[in-house]
């Protein structure tokens, strides 16, 4: 019969899951940093208040923030080495195995069930009629110690338990009797059992991640050594397949930056403890290999890859690329890992631009402390910060202004980094990334935190907002474009602007082997495979920082009847008739999802349209109360009809906040009753608006751009596939 002495977990070395022993200084500093000061005495005032520490109440989710109050109490309890705490600790550990001891009957059945090539099923207490298992959903076969599907979550939760039992072996080691340390144990180590069964076991994504790292503490943690040790070995190996869907550029496959930065958690979360049990070894290192899977960033890389793509403004934002939501920058503890271990600067400003700024989100979390961003509060592994956070001195701002991501597909320009700063992204790539949308040439601006031209809706609203009608980009005959694979053709940068040429063509594939897997998330949620571009498309992006975004497009469309352009915005242009009558036009999009069939996508207008003929300026003032803005076509050589439409985003029950409740969105539809066309487009703000001058040649435009002090050149030559930007000091300066 095994004994807890004889367990690989009491041979180990503690605390090892999140920090060591010899880090405990550095660890009880952090309550001198004033953030975690106040925190402490928050969660102090909190528990005398309520009277202790509650029980668990199973399943869990974590989401909702039910894990932060015993975190907190092992804040506390390492903090002050208090035997009450530990004992709070002791006797919640003691109810997850109640839990435990009370779900393991139904759970092995479901074992049994799936192995006889059956449909697991609960029966209700009290007798009636059995259910599937996992709250309804048949894919999960097990609820688990959290609700619902989300066994990634119970990943967090896992180390969670393990960093309890842990930190209580080293301050408090009789708090658990022997077969209470052995149940535990045993109950971490059911995670892979359930885990095995589940249809997204393979998938290179984040949630993958995390229940990978789950897999690790479940072989340290099981009684039987043979299979602690094989659940090890797959562990590993499986980590450095993930690791490798990490593009060269540091991006995760998954696209959106808030995915991204969950899977640098889920990879850290394997790490933490990886570094503590192999010391000589550098698991946060990358890798040059050349195998399928030994190709990978290092952990460091990752990180400032999602610095990358965070827009500035009075608060840092991530970019809203894919299915994803376009929130406030949190403090992940990938990112304060990374400034823990690297001293990078710009990682260490990444931290201090945001440390202490309320982030509303977690206001619904059980524990009433301080909310902020930085605590974790809520997150798989909640107050994972406080270990791992070390103190950041003041740092400066990047110096890089420009990022072209090849293997996101993603280029960002920035006028610099402070509160009113211009962000612009432009998105080129491969769609079928992760969280992909059919956004080919799509372009975003972002000025002083206003969204002047977005990606609306980038996770919850409409009916097709993944579609190309919902972004900045072109529709052929009312038919969404094909899935292609554009490329960067021409870049040039000058103090103060940015200037690239993008064509539908050219581009490839990420290298990435999983990407032809079958199982593979991407092949089954979005197209796959790059198609060959139905018409030729080319747009020239200029930023000039200070004043103006111009776009200039070649579409040609041989036999099209027109050509639609899209433009969105958090703005409602001046005059828009919002109470006018509805009209609609419907779009047929493409499919995406193997199993669910291609739609339409119905686009709403209202108000009268507005005619623009050839050569001539079409000039839309925004209403922004904080910002002087408008968009123009300042040229073009076809005649357009400019018509304008919104969407009001309503409340989505699943996120239980209201978080987005009555976001809207406005649009302008240009079309052009033409096969090919050439047209230039202008958005601008300022208080001293920039005189821009568009002149067409037979290879593109030239185009003038007069700012105060300076006169901007622009050559777009679409023949030769080049754009060319230069400067000079106006008359007036000179």
């Amino acid at each position: 019969m095994t004994s807890f002495e004889s367990t690989r977990f009491n041979e180990l070395k503690h605390p090892f899951v999140w920090t060591t022993a010899e880090e405990r200084s550095a660890v009880l500093a952090n309550v001198n940093e004033p953030i975690w000061h106040r925190f402490i005495e928050e969660a102090e005032k909190h528990f005398e208040q309520i009277g202790g520490l509650p029980l668990a109440k199973f399943p869990v989710f974590c989401h909702r923030g039910d894990l932060d109050e015993v975190m907190a109490v092992c804040v506390l309890a390492t903090v002050r080495d208090d035997a009450k705490l530990w004992h709070w600790i002791g006797d919640w550990l003691r109810g997850a195995l109640s839990y435990y001891r009370l779900k393991l009957p139904q759970w092995r059945e479901n074992r049994y069930a799936i192995m006889r090539g059956e449909q697991p099923q609960d029966r209700p207490e009290g007798g009636g009629q059995p259910k599937f298992s996992g709250g309804g959903n048949p894919r999960q076969f097990f609820e688990g110690f959290t609700e619902g599907i989300t066994y990634w979550v119970e990943a967090g939760l896992t180390s969670v338990l393990f960093h309890l039992l842990d930190q209580l072996e080293a301050y408090a080691p009789n708090e658990l009797n022997a077969g209470e340390k052995l149940q535990l144990l045993e109950a971490i180590g059911d995670y892979a059992d359930r885990f095995a069964f589940h249809e997204e076991r393979m998938k290179y994504n984040n949630r993958g991640m995390w229940a990978n790292a789950a897999i690790m503490l479940a072989g340290l943690a099981r009684l039987d050594r043979r299979t602690g040790d094989l659940l090890a070995l797959q562990a590993a190996r499986r980590h450095e397949e993930y690791r490798s869907t990490f593009l060269d550029d540091g991006f995760h496959i998954e696209g959106a930056p808030d995915y991204h930065l969950m899977s640098c958690d889920g990879m850290l979360a394997y790490l933490l403890t990886a570094a503590n049990l192999a010391p000589d070894t550098d698991v946060y290192a990358g890798n040059a290999g050349s195998g399928a899977f030994e190709r990978y960033p290092s952990f460091h890389e990752t990180v400032r890859a999602y610095l990358h793509t965070v827009v500035p403004g009075p608060t840092l934002w991530n970019h809203s690329r894919g299915c994803s939501i376009s929130s406030a920058v949190t403090i992940r503890p990938a990112v304060v890992n990374a400034w823990r271990l690297s001293q990078d600067e710009e990682i260490g400003w990444l931290l201090g631009a945001r440390m202490g700024e309320v982030d509303t989100n977690s206001n619904k979390t059980p524990l009433k402390v301080t909310n902020t961003a930085l605590l974790g509060l809520g997150h798989y592994q909640p107050l994972l910060n406080f270990w791992l956070f070390r103190p950041v001195p003041d740092c400066a701002a990047p110096k890089t202004k420009y990022h072209n991501m090849d293997g996101y597909g993603t280029v960002f320009s920035r006028s610099h980094w402070g509160r009113d700063a211009s962000c612009v992204s432009v998105r080129y790539g491969y769609e079928g990334t992760g969280k992909g949308h059919r956004d080919h040439a799509h372009v975003a601006l972002s000025v002083a935190g206003v969204n002047v031209l977005k990606d609306p809706f980038p996770r919850y609203g409409p009916a097709g907002l993944n579609t190309a009608m919902y972004h900045n980009t072109v529709v052929i005959d009312n038919q969404e474009p094909s899935a292609v694979v554009g490329s960067v053709l021409s870049e040039q940068h000058e103090a103060g602007g940015d200037a690239l040429l993008i064509d539908n063509v050219g581009g490839g594939e990420p290298d990435r082997i999983f990407l032809g897997d079958p199982c593979e998330e991407t092949n089954y949620w979005f197209t796959n495979h790059p198609e060959i571009p139905e018409s030729g498309f080319l747009r020239a992006v200029i930023h000039i920082h200070d004043s103006c975004v111009i776009l200039v497009d070649e579409v040609r469309a041989e036999g099209a009847q027109h050509i639609d352009w899209f433009f969105h915005s958090d703005l409602s242009t001046v005059g828009y008739e919002r109470d006018a009558e509805e009209r609609q036009d419907s779009y047929q999009a493409r499919q995406r999802m193997v199993v669910v069939p291609a739609g339409t996508v119905d686009m709403s207008f209202r108000g009268t349209e507005q005619n623009c003929g050839a050569g001539d300026v079409q000039r839309f003032e925004f209403e922004a109360p904080s910002l002087d803005a408008s968009f123009s076509q300042i040229h073009s050589d076809a005649e357009f009809s400019f018509a304008r439409g919104h969407h009001v985003h309503v409340e989505n029950a699943s996120l239980g906040s209201g978080l987005y409740s009555g976001e809207q969105d406005f649009y302008i539809r240009a079309r052009a009753q033409v096969d090919q066309a050439r047209v230039c487009w202008a958005s601008c703000w300022g208080a001293a608006m920039p005189q821009i001058e568009a002149q067409p040649t037979a290879e593109g435009y030239q185009l003038t751009v007069k700012e105060e002090s300076v006169e901007w050149h622009v050559s777009v030559d679409f023949t030769n596939k080049q754009v060319v930007l230069s400067s000079e000091t106006s008359l007036a300066e000179r």
